[in-house]
């Protein structure tokens, strides 16, 4: 037997023994490419676009509020938001906390896998934002700190007062 015959004989060999292997190889990898859309599916958060529909109509039928605007995006690479811009021009301090008191029953649980942005103008010049759900007591003080700083001494353009995830910042514009 030359050199040639026994490397090709034990290639042979080896193939054979392989091939099975290879076969079990490529069905575990295709169970897994199988299982993998499902497996992401259960993946972010689940879909709540219903819920953000009544959300807005709600808001929507508050008194004190001339427009709601209620942005959903569900979406593994969009991101998972459910803005909030509500405009209250002539609103009464206690019409926007009874607003912020019936979207935070609405909201309840559903949006907690959600990032949720608030925005509500209050006209005049005063705004108050969030980059979560607020609380409407916190609300209301900060719509009176809002107001207090634009009727200030110095005539404040704007004022908005935004709660952040480092505390509260207050920014004003247009100081005459």
């Amino acid at each position: 037997m030359t050199i040639r015959t026994a490397l090709t004989a034990a290639h042979r060999r080896t193939d054979r023994s392989v091939r099975p292997h290879r076969g079990a190889a490529a069905l575990g990898l295709g169970a897994v490419l199988m299982l993998l859309p499902g497996a992401l599916a259960g993946c972010g958060a689940p879909d709540r676009s219903a819920e953000a529909d009544l959300l807005q109509k709600t808001l929507s039928g508050v008194p004190g509020v001339e427009s709601a605007l209620v942005t959903y995006s569900n979406g593994f690479d969009s991101d998972y938001t459910v803005a909030v811009d509500v405009q209250m021009p002539t609103a009464t301090d206690q019409q926007i906390v009874s607003m912020m008191r019936g979207m935070t029953t609405v909201m309840a649980d559903d949006f907690e896998d959600f990032s949720t942005p608030v925005s509500i103008s209050l006209g005049d010049g005063v705004s108050v934002e969030s980059i979560g759900q607020m609380d409407p007591d916190t609300v209301a003080r900060d719509l009176t700190r809002a107001r207090l700083l634009r009727r200030g001494p110095a005539d404040a353009g704007t004022v908005k007062v935004s709660r952040v995830t480092a505390g509260v910042h207050v920014r004003i514009q247009g100081v005459s």
